[in-house]
């Protein structure tokens, strides 16, 4: 009986030892954006999902654009104990009118010291930034904008200065008083002339 029990003690201590590294394990579940996933945006964050919580100052991060190098990312505590989640930097962009793969690599650490090692990735499609020059500076049938025409210009000063057209019809009366004077004087003076021929 004896024998049977330290059979049955030198199983469950064996169970012990082969379940202890299983659960020991920590799992990725997931990224955000999906590996494989195809976007029309750059995203300014990648979230990573595993099976324990996890330290985000032990854990690195980075992202690699097709064609580029390998940019490392700031990596802060998610809304989850579980979740690490990477900042994008503004200057990781990828070339305008292509799709380009994004990878993903990590080596992160949980608060329980297991360490991870994997990659995600995803594809990012941009379409080519329109070059079409803006409308918002051209003349329009409300604002036709200057003219080359020198003689619209003047007519549309005159009719916009009445203060001018005032101060000129007085001596436009003036003038035309001094000339009536002066026909006068002429007539006058024929008058005369011709009085003393016939005298």
């Amino acid at each position: 009986m004896l024998r049977g029990v330290a059979i049955l003690v030198a199983g469950i201590s064996l169970s012990f030892l082969v379940a202890a590294p299983a659960s020991a394990h920590t799992d990725f579940l997931g990224a955000d954006p999906k590996d494989g996933a195809r976007l029309d945006v750059v995203p300014r964050q990648v979230a990573l999902e595993f099976s324990d919580d996890m330290d985000p100052q032990l854990s690195t991060i980075t992202v690699r654009v097709e064609g580029g190098r390998s940019t490392p990312l700031e990596v802060t505590a998610g809304p989850r104990p579980t979740v690490l989640v990477a900042q994008v930097p503004d200057a990781v962009e990828p070339p305008a009118g292509r799709a380009t793969q994004w990878t993903v690599t990590f080596r992160v650490v949980s608060r329980d010291g297991h360490p991870v090692s994997g990659t995600t990735g995803f594809v990012v499609r941009r379409a080519t930034t329109s070059s079409t020059p803006s409308d918002a500076g051209s003349p329009t049938a409300s604002d036709p904008g200057p003219t080359d025409d020198p003689d619209s210009q003047v007519t549309s000063q005159t009719a916009a200065d009445p203060e001018e057209d005032r101060a000129v019809w007085p001596l436009v009366a003036v003038a035309g008083g001094a000339l009536v004077l002066l026909g006068g004087g002429v007539a006058a003076t024929m008058r005369l002339t011709g009085r003393g021929r016939d005298a």
